[in-house]
């Protein structure tokens, strides 16, 4: 997908005011030279020099100055994908994209026209496609309890991909009402049965409208269209159909000069504009610092390796003790030179202190901590149970759990291998969780393959949401994958760990115990946002926001992308919460392991690549997601 980072389009003049498109030349509607390079396009300077064929069929039998705006350039791989983000109007209707090649011998808003548009739309073809359906399709997001009421009907489908001619340029229609099956071979096409297009022509006297589709952000992705002619009753609101192209750059009046009632200032509106913005440019986003009431903050566990008992970035004060079942006593922290700082770690990047000068900031500093020792011992579950007896008698309202293990086993000829199956107390122990409404993090693991049994235990149980690593804009090499994997979060390299609490200091660390911990981080601020959200709820807004990396929608090496708490946490704050009643599951009362295998856990490792200690002063605030570009 052609990268848009550089694209600014505003069809403006220097004081910010829409340019004239009836007296401007055409070359001010072209799109800039850093779009023609990212689309590999050849110059738009001299119609004449387009000598390539594919570019000459796609892209000159429409005068540029016929559309000013409102058209789309098809990307090098010929593959568009849409988004459909948010239903704000009252009708029920349907899109379509539709190739601009060839359709210069029809009267633009002629009834011709309209006809053979609707013919490409529904050809499924690279002339054209039908791409939402109001009718059947949800759209990704929706905004009941803020600006707009809850038009969505149907289920969400995902990103939509569909084939079109590379280089071609296309434009989009909207039928407000009806479907354009209906008005296809009619003449008698009037009010809201009469299809609206996105372009806009130069003559003033066309039907077409300058500004009918508006560019969100200016950056040529994310668009809204009016479902009302803007020359009519358009109420100018600009939220009636928003969608995000991929594969292909828009050109389009900017949401800017053309909205009466600005939306992106709610909260839906920041969650929308944090959803998209990994699509527009590159970026490494810092936290922000939220600030949710106490009452409203769950309580984070961490059942790990143990923790440093020293460590200037921790704030003790906010931890309850578990048991160290690893020693046999009720003390899980470590003094200086103890055990594995494996458990420090995770614990900073969860809740260091921000703002104090020291360490790393971490995600969430509000939220209570409890903390268990248990990996090493093989009794990870019996930790679970205490943490989840805590939480139920704790005055926090929602409570999550970061197990940042894999399961293993001992052979009986003494090798250590991946486990792929639950003990009955194992089992037992997450029943009991989920029963009790705790949400489970567990760590995908760092064989780089399949998922242990708890990875995928996320298809069982729906308390579990499982995390994978990734590196960049990528799967991370280390990160297992498969059925069961849900999101992935930034879980570092050996040659670029992440930086987090170890010892009185702090150190490097890489792999999926890492993502782990950032998405223990994000879910405590999502629930913290809105503790009445079911903890399903919470899952789901995590994977709604994610943002897709190599495929769009979910795969088995990604999940649903790339975490992004920003638009996870905004987007919290105006869902309505729903009651979810657990299903119920039966414990079985052995396994296939009894008596051969001698079950145990273990930190999920960075492939052999240990904690590295940095010297280091000042603050690291920790990042919610890497550099990449999409």
């Amino acid at each position: 997908m052609p990268d848009s980072s550089t694209i600014s389009v505003d069809l403006l003049n220097q004081s910010r005011s829409p340019l004239d498109t009836s007296t401007a030349s055409s070359s001010s509607f072209l799109p800039p030279d850093p779009l023609r390079n990212t689309l590999d396009l050849p110059s738009f300077s001299d119609r004449s020099s387009f000598t390539s064929d594919s570019f000459t069929q796609a892209l000159s039998p429409v005068p540029i100055n016929s559309f000013t705006s409102g058209y789309f350039t098809v990307g090098n791989t010929g593959q568009v994908g849409i988004d459909y983000l948010f239903d704000g109007g009252g009708y029920e209707g349907e899109l379509g994209i539709f190739s601009l090649s060839g359709l210069e011998q029809f009267d633009p808003g002629s009834n011709a026209f309209i006809q053979e548009v609707v013919r490409r739309i529904l050809s499924g073809s690279t002339l054209g496609h039908l791409v939402i359906d109001d009718h059947t399709d949800a759209a990704r997001f929706t905004d009941a309890a803020g600006w707009e009421g809850n038009f969505n009907a149907g289920d969400y489908l995902g990103v939509k991909t569909v084939a079109m001619n590379p280089g071609d340029t296309f434009g989009v229609a909207l039928l407000p009402n009806g479907s354009f099956q209906q008005i296809a071979g009619r003449s008698d096409l009037y009010s809201d049965m009469r299809p609206l297009f996105s372009l806009a022509t130069a003559n003033p006297n066309r039907e077409f409208q300058f500004g009918q589709i508006a560019d969100v952000t200016g950056k040529g992705s994310t668009f809204v269209l009016e479902d009302l002619r803007l020359d009519g009753t358009s109420d100018r609101d600009y939220n009636d159909v928003i969608f995000q192209v991929r594969g292909a750059i828009g050109v389009a009046a900017s949401l800017d000069s053309m909205i009466a009632k600005d939306w992106r200032g709610s909260d839906f509106g920041q969650a929308l504009l944090s959803y998209i913005s990994p699509y527009d440019a590159p970026a490494t986003t810092q936290p922000i610092d939220y600030h949710f009431p106490q009452g409203n903050q769950p309580l984070i566990g961490i059942i790990d390796t143990g923790f440093a008992a020293n460590n200037p970035d921790i704030d003790y004060s906010r931890i309850t003790l578990g048991r160290d079942y690893v020693d046999g006593d009720i003390n899980p922290l470590l003094n200086a030179g103890e055990g594995n700082e494996h458990g420090t770690h995770i614990l900073g990047i969860i809740g260091a202190t921000q703002n104090n000068g020291t360490g790393i900031d971490g995600i969430n500093d509000q939220a209570p901590l409890w903390l268990g020792r248990a990996i090493g011992s093989g009794k990870w579950a019996e930790s679970l149970v205490e943490f989840v007896n805590q939480a139920l008698e704790s005055n926090q309202p929602n409570a999550v759990v970061n197990l940042s293990l894999d399961l293993t086993q001992r052979n009986p000829d003494g090798s250590v291998t991946t486990r792929y199956e639950f003990t009955p107390a194992e089992r037992a122990a997450l029943e009991y969780a989920r029963q009790s409404g705790v949400l489970i993090v567990a760590a995908a693991g760092n064989d780089g393959g399949v998922m242990s049994v708890l990875g995928q235990a996320s298809q069982e149980f729906d308390n579990i949401l499982t995390v994978g690593g990734a590196d960049g804009m990528n799967r991370a090499d280390y990160s297992s994958y498969g059925y069961g994997l849900d999101i992935l979060a930034a879980g570092g390299t050996s040659q670029n760990g992440i930086l987090s609490t170890v010892a009185d200091g702090v150190g490097t660390l890489a792999g999926t115990s890492v993502a782990t911990a950032h998405v223990t981080g994000a879910i405590s601020q999502i629930w913290a946002a809105n503790p009445n959200l079911s903890y399903r709820q919470v899952i789901e807004l995590a994977k709604l926001t994610a943002t897709d990396l190599s495929n769009p929608n979910w795969d088995a090496e990604t999940g649903a992308g790339l975490l992004n708490i920003a638009a996870a946490t905004e987007l919290a704050k105006v869902t309505q919460p729903q009651d979810h009643e657990p299903p119920a599951s039966m414990v079985p009362e052995t396994w296939t392991g009894e008596g051969k295998v001698n079950p145990i856990e273990r930190a999920v490792g960075p492939f052999n690549y240990p904690i590295r200690n940095e010297s280091f002063s000042g603050t690291v605030r920790t990042q919610y997601w890497s550099e990449f570009a999409v």
